[in-house]
């Protein structure tokens, strides 16, 4: 029997839960990696994108480990309407979801900043396997 489902249909199936959400990235990534070496890449659906890259920040970025640089604050913009800041204080990396400034909530400018789809901005995961640092 053959299936008619898409690539991003099976995607959508994947269970929700924390499990499910740790999964899909992951295969996304892995889907996209052996879609590049077959010469056939295609591209992310927004929604995994946005989820990969949001997922990115909030797991492989954000940590207590010691940053051993100056301070910095990176803003990343997707096309499609979400914005994260990067926080690199001494102490670690903290990441925020941007959204309208809080009352009384600290909106300094940016030091750098990446605007693109969110399949475009590095460490998506369409650009995991091509060597982009997050």
């Amino acid at each position: 029997m053959h299936s008619t489902l898409t690539f991003a249909d099976h995607l959508r199936l994947i269970d929700e839960g924390a499990t499910g959400s740790a999964r899909l990235p992951e295969i996304a990534v892995y889907t996209h990696d052996a879609q590049r070496t077959l010469g056939a890449p295609q591209p992310l659906p927004d929604e995994v994108a946005l989820d990969g890259f949001d997922y990115c920040q909030f797991t492989l970025c954000a940590t207590t480990a010691p940053w051993p640089h100056d301070p910095a604050v990176v803003d990343y913009h997707a096309t499609e309407g979400r914005s994260w800041r990067l926080r690199l204080p001494r102490d670690g990396a903290r990441v925020t979801r941007l959204g309208a400034p809080a009352a009384g909530e600290d909106r300094h400018p940016a030091d750098a900043s990446a605007q693109g789809t969110a399949r475009d901005l590095p460490g998506s995961p369409g650009r995991a396997t091509e060597g982009c640092p997050p």
